[in-house]
């Protein structure tokens, strides 16, 4: 589903802010402001419209639910975990789905009227699940269903949304999240109230919860789907367990698997996103951590001949290092370039002290890697002295472009791993 697709979505149904949410989250946080801006136009016209044509109402009425006890925490954790779990099958299921059809060897028009005779199979017996869902999940929300119907129903919303998509047919995966999450969530209450009716609400709570929990595993936002759960619902009392719920959920399917529903589309397609999550990671990354410490350094006194120079040269790959003077103050840096210059210019005689150069670009220990390579690239130079902040002439290290590349690197192959072992 594409970006403003998911805006619409969502704020037609009154949610303009999670729907910037999860906009934003799905695009890495690279947006500037100004796709921003237009992404919050977009989301806050769309709800804007909705409103003055449907009514400036929560999208879902329902009883006040609140936590009736403390014991429900954990099974709101549990129900958590349940939301993970179904997110993932439904995420796989779809995707086979997708597979299925992409070996279709019959003519192509055929394929989205043999996915809308399975799905019309699914709904002659399960009406439920034909169309956005939204009224049976108002019913859910109200504790409306049976148990094991429920059961039912999110197996057959996961299969026939997985045929419709699979098939080639339009539609997103938004609603049907909120309506597995909610037939999936009114089940465990059920379940729960029946053995403990004392310290538990009714279904519909937990189908509220469900709701928030199953959307944030499989689109891998928490943060969304609960700040997406009050504006459709316009009530805090249910926050507790629903922050609780989404944040076990999201945190179980991304262990599970690194990709989103919405992402994972993208990777099958050979859209490779360790690169870009590698250079988010860069941007966390301190000097501190990359850099060569200063007791790793060769340093030589401002004093000693370029002959010492050229010596320490043949031992290293690096060709620079450090002037520190007697009290160990940076003077310089000098190079092989340096040395040769000199030579030239001067012969062999002059110290390295002479040949070193002091106008120096300088790192500091606790800035991030990224804007010290910026500076880098700026001034044109491929090493930069480390020193105290507070001292300039104290020497903590050594940063090279060599050491910066090798830190992406292995911030990428990290990312790549952890991508492969799904």
């Amino acid at each position: 589903m594409s970006s403003d697709g998911r805006l619409s979505s969502q704020a037609h149904l009154g949610a303009p802010a999670s729907a910037d949410l999860l906009v934003v989250r799905h695009g890495g946080g690279i947006y500037s402001i100004r796709a921003v801006g237009t992404m919050v136009f977009a989301a806050v016209s769309a709800a804007t419209v909705a409103r003055f044509f449907l009514g400036d109402h929560p999208s879902f009425i329902v009883p006040a639910y609140e936590l009736v006890s403390a014991w429900e925490l954990p099974m709101y954790a549990g129900l958590g975990i349940v939301a993970a779990l179904a997110a993932g099958v439904f995420v796989r299921v779809l995707y086979f789905s997708e597979d299925v059809f992409a070996r279709w060897r019959f003519p192509p028009y055929l394929k989205p009227a043999v996915g809308g005779l399975v799905v019309g199979l699914v709904g002659f017996f399960l009406p439920q699940v034909f169309g956005t869902g939204f009224a049976p999940i108002g019913s859910m929300l109200n504790g409306q269903y049976l148990p094991g119907l429920l059961l039912l129903l999110v197996a057959a919303k996961i299969f026939a949304t997985s045929v419709t998509l699979g098939a080639g047919s339009s539609g997103g995966v938004f609603a049907p999240a909120l309506f597995i999450g909610a037939a999936l969530g009114g089940a465990c209450g059920s379940a729960m109230y029946m053995l403990f009716p004392t310290v538990t609400a009714g279904s519909g709570a937990y189908a509220i919860v469900g709701m928030a929990a199953v959307f944030a595993a499989a689109a891998r936002a928490p943060i969304t789907a609960i700040v997406m759960l009050f504006e459709l619902t316009l009530d805090y009392r249910i926050m507790l367990p629903v922050m609780l719920a989404t944040v076990v959920a999201a945190a179980i399917a991304n262990w599970a698997e690194p990709e989103s529903i919405y992402t994972l589309k993208l990777v099958r397609r050979g859209i490779d996103f360790a690169a870009e999550r590698a250079q988010r990671a860069l941007t966390r990354l301190l000097v501190s951590e990359v850099m060569m410490a200063a007791h790793e350094l060769t340093c030589l006194h401002p004093q000693a001949p370029l002959s010492e120079a050229l010596a320490v040269f043949q031992k290293k790959e690096d060709h620079a290092c450090p002037i520190v003077d007697e009290e160990g103050r940076l003077i310089g840096i000098i190079t092989i370039s340096d040395v040769e210059r000199t030579v030239v210019e001067s012969g062999p005689q002059p110290t390295v002290g002479e040949a070193c150069t002091r106008s120096l670009v300088c790192a500091f220990q606790n800035e991030p890697v990224t804007r010290a390579l910026a500076r880098a690239g700026e001034s044109g130079v491929h090493r930069m002295p480390v020193v105290n902040a507070a001292d300039r002439t104290q020497l903590v290290g050594m940063l090279t472009s060599a050491d910066m590349v090798r830190a992406y690197n292995r911030l990428f192959v990290s990312q790549r791993s952890k991508a492969s072992a799904r």
